[in-house]
């Protein structure tokens, strides 16, 4: 039900957190979670007029894309452009192309690590599958060692010389570059086997997981690329670790996860030019998601369906209407029971927005209305206009208490606004066979609060004040897909539709 979506957001966003954690050997720089929500909740609302606050946010927007073009001028996105191109000319059966998928497979698999709509399963379901469709990693790694040098005349890599530190590509770096001007390398990868993984990621056998790999490149000698990668786990495959680190000319990206005893975890993302932050994420979550924990949470629900259709029976030779039932049997968890506490925070250049939520709470406070008013649905399982309407009035009162969000600026500290749930009330006319009916739903959604007690509702800030923000993106989608064939659609924040809402 609509009314519930929003609401069910917040859990899900904190419910992505699953499994991880890091420990590096190098140095990397994480956000402080508890801290920061502590000083973002306590902070004082800034002295500037609440216009000057939007326009503030729209240039940081703004300005973070342009910082990207930035990124995107890098001399070293276009030196691995032109080493991926060279092997997909030499096809991937190719030893080259199998050395360079050395490097490929971890990064690939922090990929998946950082999707959130991918399980623990899924992850380890993927790393095995890439490993036992492809080649056992350590043993591919100590056999395709070796520098492989780019020929201008065969157009080809020469058969490698030996080398047993690295994998070491050496290529024109840039297209029209007369001489082998750039080396990637790729060293230090190590493995764990998993002997025995958990039960329920349905894996035969050994796994094999990497533990460590970097890799650098260089042009002209000057290193414009470094990749890291850090994780360990226990003896059953759960990760207990992940770092990775990607550096490019004066930017880096840093990916970092926690996790403890399946209790506590945490996340964070950053992107910076230098030491200015660009954007950043991250969450922490508290509960029990042991594999114990949620089979006790776990249990089965059922729908039956139900309709009439025409058989022809043989006897009569007739066409005869008979009843058919179907039921989709299916497993839902008590998500409360599982994460009970969720942190967030995500940084836009200076702006910092930082929230809090009780989620236990919230599920307890929605799980007790629908109780009470289970007997107030009808035949279809929905409530009539005044439940609704109770029950979005609920669901404010849940997420007032038990959710704080703010906006703040990083450097400083100052408030800008605070976020404030407030229920709409959302009507749809329609007419079906000559007949107008009218259908009216309330849900859940969020506002802004600024330092005078003015209000706008997030839809409406990012459709009325970030208009030059969505230019600049577009404008970069636009140069992305001309430069790179990206396929990216461009990005329209406004909403047509027939539909009324109001805020109540």
């Amino acid at each position: 039900m609509k009314n519930l979506f929003k609401f069910n957001l917040l859990v899900v966003a904190i419910s992505t957190l699953f499994f991880t954690s890091c420990e590096d050997d190098k140095e990397t720089t994480t956000i402080d979670i508890a801290k920061t929500l502590e000083e973002a909740l306590e902070a004082e609302y800034s002295t500037e007029d609440p216009e000057e606050s939007k326009q503030n946010i729209e240039d940081e927007a703004v300005q973070l894309v342009n910082s990207i073009k930035q990124l995107e001028q890098e001399e070293a996105i276009d030196m691995m452009m032109e080493l991926s191109t060279m092997m997909e000319s030499l096809g991937e059966s190719s030893e080259p192309a199998a050395a360079n998928s050395i490097l490929n497979l971890p990064m690939r698999t922090a990929s998946i690590i950082a999707d959130e709509d991918k399980s623990t399963a899924d992850v380890y379901t993927a790393l095995k599958s890439a490993t036992a469709e492809t080649f056992n990693l350590s043993d591919k790694y100590e056999e395709l060692k070796g520098t492989y040098v780019y020929n201008f005349d065969t157009k080809e890599f020469d058969e490698p010389t030996v080398n047993s530190e690295a994998i070491v590509f050496q290529f024109p770096g840039k297209e029209g570059d007369p001489t082998n001007t750039a080396e990637l390398k790729i060293s230090g990868l190590e493995v764990k086997t998993i002997a025995e993984p958990r039960e329920d990621l349905e894996i035969n056998g050994a796994l094999e997981v990497p533990t460590a790999l970097t890799s650098s490149l260089k042009y002209n000698n000057k290193e414009v690329m470094t990749y890291t990668l850090a994780a360990s786990y226990m003896d059953d495959a759960t990760p207990t670790s992940l770092s990775n680190i990607i550096t490019i000319g004066d930017f880096s990206f840093t990916q970092v996860l926690n996790h403890s005893q399946y209790a506590e975890a945490s996340f964070d993302f950053s992107l910076k030019n230098g030491d200015s932050i660009l954007l950043a994420f991250g969450a922490e979550a508290a509960g029990d998601w042991s594999e114990e924990n949620i089979d006790a949470n776990t249990y089965e629900e059922s729908e039956t369906y139900t309709w009439w259709g025409y058989e022809y029976n043989a006897s009569t030779g007739q066409y005869e209407q008979v009843e058919h039932s179907e039921t989709d049997i299916w497993n839902e968890t008590y998500m409360e029971e599982i994460i009970n506490q969720g942190n967030a925070y995500v940084q836009l250049m200076n702006l910092k927005a930082v929230g809090k939520v009780n989620i236990k709470a919230l599920v307890d406070g929605e799980q007790e209305f629908e109780e009470e008013h289970e007997a107030d649905r009808d035949e279809y399982g929905d409530y009539p206009d005044e439940i609704k309407e109770a029950e979005a009035d609920n669901l404010v009162e849940l997420a007032n208490q038990h959710v704080q969000l703010v906006l703040t600026y990083a450097d400083k500290n100052t408030l800008i606004a605070a976020l404030e749930a407030y229920k709409v009330q959302e009507t749809e006319t329609y007419s079906y066979d000559g007949t107008t009916y009218t259908n009216t739903d309330y849900y859940l959604d969020f506002r802004m609060v600024f330092q005078d007690n003015s209000k706008v509702s997030m839809e409406t800030f990012v459709e009325d004040e970030l208009s030059s923000f969505f230019e600049a993106l577009n404008d970069f989608i636009k140069t992305m897909n001309t430069n790179y064939d990206a396929g990216f659609e461009e990005i329209d924040p406004s909403e047509s539709d027939d539909e009324q809402s109001t805020a109540a």
